[in-house]
């Protein structure tokens, strides 16, 4: 059975945090890490990069991946974690496109870039 998918709602694309560090790595920090052109262009970069594998009815159903990494002081993206799966074959697909996102804005704290967490929170509607 095929599926169209879309992506419905990529609207708050700020990290889940409240301040503290951990491991010199911010959750939360004056400045937040911002992907090059802002929200807009990640939409684009996502929209345009995600491929989208055949899904079982129950799939269907878990609609929201959430994943979790951190931005480094250079802009790098590391530690791609998935905080919520959609299906392991989604989940893998979805690391690799954020991993080889361009380098992101770093977040600041004092003045200064640091590690910082960025969770991703995406929501993909399933219509047939």
């Amino acid at each position: 059975m095929r599926y169209i998918i879309i992506i419905c709602c990529l609207l708050s694309l700020t990290a889940f945090s409240c301040s503290g560090q951990t491991d010199k790595v911010y959750v939360s920090v004056e400045q937040m890490p911002q992907y090059p052109g802002g929200d807009a262009e990640m939409m684009k970069y996502l929209g345009s990069n995600i491929k989208y594998p055949e899904v079982s009815e129950e799939e269907i159903l878990n609609s929201r991946i959430i994943v979790r990494f951190v931005i480094t002081s250079k802009g790098k993206i590391r530690n791609v974690e998935v905080k919520r799966s959609l299906s392991k074959v989604f989940d893998t697909h979805f690391i690799e496109v954020v991993e080889s996102m361009p380098d992101w804005i770093p977040g600041k704290q004092n003045g200064k870039t640091v590690d910082c967490y960025y969770t991703l929170p995406m929501t993909i509607c399933f219509q047939k």
